[in-house]
């Protein structure tokens, strides 16, 4: 008989009670009749047992705590202003646009949370230097260091007029002598601001550049494309004079993570992610706005 069901320690052989009872100390006599061979592998898999439980408890305690290392990751903090339709901006956030799906779905693939925040623009290349953001959304690649090579916005700049001028398309025999508008503060590449036959006269702003062409008062203006095709009563000239490449511009400190963006971008590019994404917000294609060559 053995030791009754719950008595750890011992498997039992044989062994009868004397009387038909249990006497005093039953359970030293069952260890003498134990099988001794058994307790001691019995011993030693419980051992194993208990070290694998253990190591499994370690192991789920690590994991649980990377994941809350991953969660409490601070995020990429941008900046930028309203420039649509890449980038369009609801209660002080960049909240939609082709740059702000670009950059949310690079950095979903990279797993890294990352804020968009809406601000004046010199405020928010100034946060970049004091800290209190990490990058500005879409400036100039040629003005930075190391530079993106996978570039998924630009701002052509042609020369538009009044609708219903008799002018359709443009020449630079246009502008001989003549003053063209332009934006104060705006990015012009060297090839328009270096031409030396026009006369630039700047406006303040955009409202006021094409409040000077509708008005009469300018024959020509330079106009940023993208902001031309939501205007009224404008017209672009085809073809574009030149246009800027323009990217993420990250500070110093975030090198390493911009050269994941750039490449992550890339992956995009080459999907057919970015091209999607165009067509959600514009008719026009990505490639025809920021060819393979970059101009």
């Amino acid at each position: 008989m053995c030791a009754p069901t719950g008595w750890m320690g011992c498997r039992c052989r044989i062994a009868w009670p004397r009387a038909g009872r249990w006497p005093t100390g039953w359970r030293s006599r069952l260890c003498i009749v134990a099988d001794t061979a058994y307790n001691k592998s019995s011993r030693t898999a419980r051992r194993k047992e208990r070290a694998m439980r253990a190591s499994l408890w370690m192991a789920a305690v690590g994991a649980g705590l990377l994941a809350a290392g991953a969660a409490a990751q601070a995020p990429v903090k941008l900046c930028g202003v309203e420039w649509q339709p890449f980038t369009y901006v609801k209660n002080g956030k960049v909240d939609s646009g082709i740059s702000h799906d670009v950059l949310q779905e690079a950095f979903r693939r990279m797993n890294v949370p990352v804020t968009m925040e809406a601000a004046p623009w010199e405020r928010c290349l100034r946060g970049i230097k004091t800290g209190d953001y990490d990058a500005v959304i879409d400036n100039e690649v040629a003005a930075q260091t190391p530079r993106f090579k996978n570039v998924y916005s630009s701002y052509p700049v042609a020369l538009c007029v009044k609708s219903g001028s008799p002018v359709k398309s443009f020449d630079w025999k246009l502008v001989q002598g003549q003053a063209v508008g332009m934006v104060r503060g705006y990015t012009y590449t060297p090839k328009i601001l270096n031409y030396p036959n026009w006369k630039l006269e700047p406006s303040n702003d955009e409202d006021q550049l094409y409040a000077m062409l509708i008005g009469g008062h300018r024959q020509f203006v330079l106009c940023d494309v993208w902001g031309a095709s939501l205007r009224q009563n404008v017209e672009i000239l085809q073809p574009v004079i030149d246009r800027t490449d323009l990217s993420p511009n990250f500070s110093a400190r975030q090198a390493a993570l911009a050269a994941r963006l750039d490449a992550t971008i890339g992956d995009l590019i080459r999907d057919g992610s970015v091209e999607r994404i165009y067509a959600k917000y514009t008719k026009r294609k990505f490639r025809d706005m920021v060819p393979v060559t970059g101009k």
